[in-house]
């Protein structure tokens, strides 16, 4: 996926949250099939973002502390990912956090398509 600057600086802040989990997304899609070529993964991409995302949470919110763990448990199992040395586990551990980051982004997709359509 190609990130153009013009797309990031004309983005509102709620299509940069969906343009964060498109990143995240695509990078966990290629160490999925690393993993299935029986190649090492570089996933330090989708931590830094999945980190970035949690701690621009606004915790005055109910929903932000749910995300806050969501998020802090997605790194976990990007991390076991990265350690384990069982392919069926690493699959499995980044099989889960992108369904997971999926489901949210379908979400953060759906309020900035609306938020797009009311400007």
């Amino acid at each position: 996926m190609e990130v153009t600057t013009a797309r990031v600086v004309n983005s509102t802040p709620i299509e940069l949250v969906t343009l964060s989990y498109e990143i995240v997304l695509e990078n966990l899609k290629e160490a999925i099939e690393c993993v299935n070529d029986n190649n090492e993964i570089n996933i330090s991409i989708s931590k830094d973002f999945v980190k970035d995302l949690s701690q621009a949470l606004d915790m005055k919110y109910e929903i932000s502390k749910d995300l806050k763990s969501l998020y802090t448990y997605v790194i976990g199992l990007m991390i076991n990912a990265e350690i384990t040395k069982d392919k069926n586990r690493k699959l499995n551990c980044l099989n889960e956090s992108k369904h997971i980051l999926e489901k949210l982004y379908s979400s953060f997709k759906q309020i900035s398509d609306n938020e797009n359509t009311l400007s």
